[in-house]
């Protein structure tokens, strides 16, 4: 809490030192960057955890790592053609998005593993050194006079440094009783996968992007105002995600018919927790806006109390969407997001159509965004209790199976 806690409180200090037109490309190179890191890390940070074979976890992991460095690599390949040809700000959006994917998708990745193996004190110790470490090197940037592409690096070395004081220990053997083999993460669940994933960065960050069209500084506004708006709820997020990953995973691995309870339980400590912090964010953003980010970022604070329940319901459905990957129902979540994307979609471009204007839009994407939260959330608790259901057959099966065998042996005793 207290790494997310400084990059909150580093974001005055960005506001102050760039003005909207730089905040606003560094908005749209994180958008395109969360965008991106679905397709950098083939979701294999969704699956890890619950993976049975070390060697199998093992293999994800690397396959993971390397699908990264190869998307990096793609996106500078970009933003250096489009120096060349003279792409002016579309340079430095290429070397931002290339710098915060990597960031972001090396973290996650390693976050698996972490969390597959019971690391948690590991973790947060890494949380608390990458966000003080990031918010240190931004000020730094900005006492240098340094440009906003160095901000956006300094994420990248943030996470570097902070991976490599927490590796921890690697993927130890586990013994595996037979027929718990895994199932193999192949082709035909990785693109599901990625499709999901871009799927459901793309509709979230769909508005700092088409806001675009009501000029450069709304997508600043828009942008600060979800960092600003999500920085509270991500400080327990962050957190409460990584733990529910870690509980949820060994039920799947140990195939225990005890997941809906324990879905429906994180439900409502998720819940209670984020509905009290939107409380506070509708009420103090817009009185708190100017005075911490600036003169003349008040529409900020506006949209980001307008954006505070549909975060809050992000911020209960986040840390459950893993769920669907571990029981190997990448396809159905996959169909649920393109829905929530063309939803979103149509919605955004009704709102910029009929110019009602950046706060209108804002409203209408807050109401469709938690109309889809609320359709998965159903989904995603009848899926877990489908699961339970089949878990428990087995193990009746299994009864079934070893009391026979067990009367066939007095039989054959008897005679």
């Amino acid at each position: 809490m207290v790494g997310q806690l400084s990059l909150m409180a580093v974001l005055p200090v960005l506001t102050r030192a760039f003005g909207p037109a730089a905040l606003g490309e560094y908005q749209v190179a994180t958008a395109i960057a969360m965008t991106l890191q679905p397709l950098a890390t083939l979701r294999v940070e969704f699956v890890l955890p619950a993976t049975r074979y070390s060697a199998n976890a093992r293999r994800l992991y690397r396959t993971g790592v390397l699908a990264i460095l190869v998307v990096a690599a793609v996106a500078i390949a970009v933003g250096i053609v489009l120096a060349v040809v003279g792409g002016g700000s579309g340079v430095s959006v290429s070397m931002m998005s290339a710098a915060l994917m990597a960031a972001f998708g090396l973290t996650v990745v390693d976050n698996a593993r972490l969390i597959r193996s019971g690391q948690l004190k590991l973790l947060a110790r890494r949380n608390l050194i990458s966000g003080l470490l990031a918010a240190g090197l931004q000020i730094v940037t900005v006492l240098v006079g340094g440009s906003i592409l160095f901000a956006a690096f300094s994420i990248l070395a943030a996470r570097l440094i902070s991976m490599a004081m927490t590796r921890g220990r690697g993927f130890a053997r586990e013994r595996v009783e037979a027929g718990d083999e895994d199932t193999p993460y192949t082709i035909r669940r990785i693109i599901p996968s990625i499709v999901s994933g871009v799927t459901a960065t793309a509709t979230s960050q769909s508005f700092v992007i088409t806001s675009g069209a009501l000029g450069a500084g709304s997508a600043a506004f828009v942008g600060v105002a979800q960092r600003a708006a999500g920085a509270p709820l991500t400080l327990i997020g962050q957190g409460l995600g990584q733990v529910v990953q870690s509980r949820l995973a060994p039920v799947v691995r140990a195939r225990r018919p005890d997941l809906a309870r324990l879905v429906r339980r994180q439900i409502l400590i998720l819940g209670t927790c984020s509905l009290a912090i939107a409380a506070a964010i509708i009420v103090g953003a817009p009185i708190l806006a100017e005075p911490l980010l600036g003169e003349g970022w008040g529409a900020a604070g506006d949209i980001a109390a307008l954006l505070a329940i549909p975060m809050a319901f992000q911020l209960v459905v986040g840390p459950l969407m893993p769920v669907l990957p571990m029981l190997a129902r990448e396809r159905l979540l996959a169909k649920l997001q393109i829905w929530r994307l063309v939803g979103t979609a149509l919605v955004l471009a009704l709102s910029l159509g009929m110019g009602i204007g950046l706060v209108g839009a804002t409203i209408a994407f807050g109401a469709v965004t938690v109309a889809g939260y609320v359709v998965m959330l159903v989904i995603v608790l009848a899926e877990t209790r489908k699961y339970d259901r089949s878990c428990h057959e087995s193990f009746m099966a299994l009864d079934i199976a070893q009391t026979n065998i067990r009367s066939m042996e007095l039989c054959n005793d008897g005679d």
